[in-house]
């Protein structure tokens, strides 16, 4: 494994290093709602504070876009974002108000609007005739990373440091890191030939008639999960469970190993059961949805409910990493090559669009309804998804 990790390219290699070194800070986004929690927010302030900086991620995405029409270096964009997350760390670990977790995002999503920087390095780094072997360790590293660091983290803020300050020091650790990572971009990864536009040159297409049904199913199943992934499940997990937050980056760390089984499952699945298999990611996620929605309701102890959303978030994983690698190239099926950036460009602004709504209502019915209610909401999004599907089988035959 190391010698064939050894063979790649020098940028290659620095580049995994680079995500796998990284990798352990991610932990602030996954503990970022029960830091809103322990701030004093409830889940529906909490799911507001979310649709706002979504809200904000399209305009500046837009107003960036525009602005910016000069050509910047890759790791010039990638300094972006190191520099902003670092500001934005250092601001939440400061945090009394909303309005500091609205300029900790408005940053944040300012350097997101970079984030193109890595898939054009990535492209450059990573030779296309070894691509998909460097992308195996590009994925299995940094999960490995998170694998150790995650549960110790969670361990130490669950069940030793549990303060408000500890939260608040994990949040500066993460930010004084980015200055680290700012210099290992200048110092040790080598400078790449290619460059980052934001400036949009294309135009976005509307949808034909015989891609409707694939583009609405992907619509709807992104904006179901942005009903429950993250806040939802965290309110349920650390404010009606009581549980600590070593419970709640569990949940994560089953989703992160699951989605590499799945996708070893995956890559031996033919193209000839594509469908089969996209299908069958639909139904389990959808078995998952009306499986949590009604868990609150069960004469359980908190340890058995959480195990119990283990086990589902796993199956929930597992189906979600099969439909994410076969829908896209199904749907490639029915897009002409010639249209495919402006239409795929289209769906990616409804999902934006979608994506401002889905915490505030998810919020909202948590917090008026009850903590679950919007898995409910997903069970229905995702069986119009299945229906969505079905419809778009019998195009693809007929054509």
């Amino acid at each position: 494994m190391f010698k064939e990790f050894k063979s790649f390219p020098l940028a290659a290699r620095r580049l995994i290093i680079y995500y796998t070194l990284a990798s352990p800070f991610l932990v602030v986004d996954v503990i970022f709602p029960v830091y809103l929690f322990k701030l004093g927010f409830n889940v529906e302030i909490a799911g507001f504070l979310y649709a706002i900086s979504a809200l904000m991620s399209v305009i500046f995405t837009f107003l960036i876009g525009k602005a910016l029409d000069k050509a910047l270096s890759v790791r010039t964009a990638m300094s972006i974002i190191e520099i902003t997350f670092a500001m934005a760390n250092f601001i939440y670990a400061y945090a009394t108000s909303p309005i500091h977790i609205i300029l900790g995002s408005l940053l944040e999503r300012i350097g997101g609007v970079f984030t193109v920087s890595y898939q054009v390095y990535e492209r450059d780094a990573y030779p296309e005739e070894i691509r998909e072997k460097v992308y195996v360790y590009h994925m299995a590293l940094p999960e490995a990373a998170q694998f150790i660091t995650f549960p110790l983290i969670g361990a130490l803020l669950g069940f030793l440091f549990t303060s408000l300050e500890a939260f608040r020091v994990l949040f500066m650790i993460s930010g004084l890191s980015s200055l680290f990572f700012l210099m290992y971009i200048w110092k040790w990864l080598p400078e790449t030939s290619q460059k980052v536009r934001l400036k949009e040159k294309g135009e976005f297409a509307g949808i034909p008639r015989q891609i409707l049904p694939v583009a609405a199913a992907e619509i709807l199943m992104v904006f179901s999960f942005g009903l429950t992934c993250g806040l939802v499940l965290d309110n349920y997990v650390y404010n009606v469970l009581s549980l600590s937050v070593f419970f709640v980056i569990l949940i994560e760390v089953a989703i992160s190993g699951t989605s590499i089984l799945a996708s070893f499952v995956a890559n031996k699945a033919g193209k000839k059961s594509r469908f089969k298999m996209l299908y069958t990611g639909v139904i389990l996620m959808t078995i998952y949805a009306i499986f949590t929605a009604n868990i609150e309701y069960w004469n359980l102890n908190p340890i058995q409910t959480f195990m119990l959303l283990f086990v589902a978030t796993m199956v929930m994983e597992f189906g979600h990493t099969i439909w994410l690698i076969f829908h896209r190239s199904y749907l490639f099926e029915f897009i002409p090559s010639d249209k495919r950036g402006s239409i795929l460009g289209t769906i990616s602004s409804m999902h934006k669009i979608f994506g401002i709504a889905a915490p505030l209502i998810a919020g909202i019915m948590a917090h008026r309804i009850s903590p679950l209610s919007p898995f409910y909401l997903q069970f229905s999004l995702l069986i119009l998804a299945i229906i969505l599907y079905k419809l778009s089988a019998f195009e693809f035959g007929k054509n």
